[in-house]
């Protein structure tokens, strides 16, 4: 694998994980001129590389190259011989140590019809594994990023975490209720957050005490007579100009939160169901189950954080505080 470099992207507002495709061009004396590489990938032997991180570092990034993302891998276990590992379902994991003889990667091969196929197998078994490590061991693991490359065209997909932009400090701090401290709390979690299960609750969290102030105040008002104030919050009609957000976005738009809500009404419960181990739900060693938290954050994120803004906005107390 040939290495680009360092791909570098306008910061957004917040950390996030990003995927990037990078499909080659071959020159016309290159042997595999014939193939036509897709983004999407085709059948074929795909090599996945988890590399590994002591968790709360490497964890995002400003740039990145594939290289770069290959060799910053590192763990708490120490072995400084290269490992293989065979799995029960015929797969073979070979567990690869760094200079300093600590577990950097964790490298599979595997048959699939495209890329997010061959993910979807690489995840569901090596991820597993990796938590069979921590318990044994006794030991914190993290995923820092994944390398996907389809063996026949060099394509590759590289997923891992970038660091959000910078803000400017308004230079003063603002005054809370005690009310409202619990749910700035929940959302620095989230946004804080690394796991997409986590963030996906914590957010949740937001709206749900955001809920319950509103009750509270309904319930005062109609006790003193007066008709309680509501509140009607809906997505935007237009799509954002930000990508991103924008296919996010698409299929709530000009929808009230409310409804919205209601179409993640499973996956919330299956995710507050993720605390419960007799429960049959989400797991964050299944691609699918991370992946529909994954493309949840956008949408969760800003609910709660409009439903958080208007409250403080009818609060005279808070009303003037300043929002970025």
């Amino acid at each position: 694998m040939s290495d680009l470099c360092t791909l570098k992207f306008t910061r957004r507002p917040t950390n996030e994980r990003r995927t990037i495709v990078i499909v080659p061009i071959f020159d016309a004396t290159d042997p595999r001129a014939a193939l036509t590489p897709s983004a999407k990938g085709s059948r074929g032997v795909y090599e996945a590389t988890f590399v590994l991180a002591v968790p709360g570092s490497e964890t995002y990034r400003i740039g990145v190259s594939a290289t770069q993302l290959l060799e910053s891998g590192d763990s708490l276990l120490l072995s400084k011989a290269r490992l293989r590992v065979d799995t029960t379902n015929g797969a073979t994991i070979d567990l690869i140590p760094n200079g300093r003889g600590a577990l950097a990667r964790a490298v599979i091969r595997v048959q699939a019809d495209n890329f997010r196929e061959a993910e979807l197998q690489a995840c569901d078994i090596v991820l597993p594994m990796l938590s069979a490590l921590s318990f044994t061991h006794d030991v914190a693991i993290d995923v820092a990023g994944r390398h996907l490359r389809e063996e026949a065209t060099d394509a590759f997909v590289l997923e891992c975490g970038f660091v959000g932009d910078d803000k400017p400090f308004f230079g003063i701090v603002p005054l809370s209720r005690p009310e409202h401290r619990e749910l700035f709390s929940a959302y620095r979690e989230a946004i804080s957050g690394i796991n997409a299960l986590y963030q996906a609750l914590c957010y949740y969290k937001v709206v749900e005490g955001v809920k319950r102030i509103r009750k509270a105040q309904a319930a005062a008002a109609l006790a003193a007579g007066r008709v309680p104030q509501g509140s009607i919050e809906v997505f935007p009609a237009l799509a954002p100009a930000d990508p991103y957000l924008s296919e996010s976005f698409k299929p709530y738009l000009g929808m009230k939160f409310t409804r919205v809500l209601d179409q993640f009404r499973t996956l919330i419960r299956n995710t507050v169901a993720h605390l419960d181990p007799f429960a049959n739900s989400l797991s964050a060693d299944r691609y699918q189950d991370s992946q529909r938290c994954q493309e949840a954050l956008p949408v969760l994120k800003h609910i709660a954080r409009e439903m958080l803004r208007n409250e403080l906005r009818r609060d005279p107390e808070t009303a003037n505080c300043h929002v970025a």
